[in-house]
């Protein structure tokens, strides 16, 4: 009986997953742990005690957890148009308190380049 080869994807849907960190987010996993053990290190370094060392270090893992856990129901683009948004309201309200000269674009029209003859 010889052996016989079924095509799959198998390799192209593997989806890794811990908890509620599945898929790209298990890179936020990894920099949270990174993060974790980079501030416990540098806090026992400076002699801090090992609760508070716990605690403080613990911080960014427990942001990317709650992070995670508040994007996991969204689209994937969903965290960085929050991002850009909360960016164009902070410039409008330093627009409008006089903190810059011309107001925000949310929206920026895309202009096409001027041609090299319209200089001379």
């Amino acid at each position: 009986m010889p052996l016989e080869l079924h095509p799959n994807n198998v390799s192209r849907t593997a989806k890794p997953s811990l908890w509620i960190f599945s898929g790209p987010s298990v890179g936020w996993l990894v920099v949270g742990v990174l993060a974790f053990i980079a501030s416990f290190r540098l806090l026992s370094l400076w002699d801090v005690d090992w609760w508070l060392d716990l605690i403080v270090s613990s911080i960014p893992l427990a942001l990317i957890t709650l992070f995670v856990f508040l994007t996991r129901a969204k689209p994937d683009s969903w965290a960085i148009d929050l991002l850009f948004f909360k960016v164009w309201q902070c410039k409008s309200w330093l627009y409008m308190h006089g903190g810059l000269d011309r107001a925000p674009l949310l929206w920026g029209e895309a202009k096409a380049p001027a041609h090299p003859r319209d200089f001379s």
